[in-house]
């Protein structure tokens, strides 16, 4: 089942990741000057990103609307569900930390598991836009040699 489709506009591909970046840059920069392990949780976290990411953008389909000439974007709601059960999960995890249900003697720890979280958030909603901007050249181009 797909939704609503939206006309891919290329420069709003680009510009959401740059603000997304810029924007929480600030809170991911102070944890990377811990250990090499907690910098390490990170790096994990954006892998886990980019390839949820990857696998996210598989339930994007990206064509041409036969009716308006128009390339479009349409989505899965499973791909909605996935961005929304991540943020949850890191919701969820940073209130138990906060609360001291888990990684209660261990503040770098949460603070990088949660960090770990976001990056995982970020990378997957970039990686996705990269993906569906790759498509879209992909598409133009097929189209203008024609």
């Amino acid at each position: 089942m797909m939704s609503k489709t939206k006309e891919v506009r290329p420069t709003a591909l680009v510009i959401l990741p740059i603000i997304l970046i810029i924007g929480l840059s600030p809170q991911i920069m102070p944890l990377l000057q811990g250990s090499i392990a907690l910098e390490l949780l990170l790096l994990c976290g954006a892998i886990a990103g980019i390839m949820l990411g990857w696998f996210r953008s598989r339930w994007h389909t990206v064509h041409q609307d036969p009716d308006s000439g128009k390339i479009v974007t349409s989505a899965s709601i499973m791909s909605r569900i996935t961005i929304v059960a991540l943020i949850a999960l890191r919701v969820i995890v940073s209130y138990m930390i906060g609360a001291g249900y888990l990684l209660p003697h261990h503040a770098a720890l949460g603070n990088a598991l949660t960090g770990a979280l976001l990056l995982a958030a970020v990378a997957n909603i970039v990686t996705t836009r990269i993906i569906i901007l790759i498509q879209y050249n992909q598409l133009v181009r097929h189209h203008r040699s024609f």
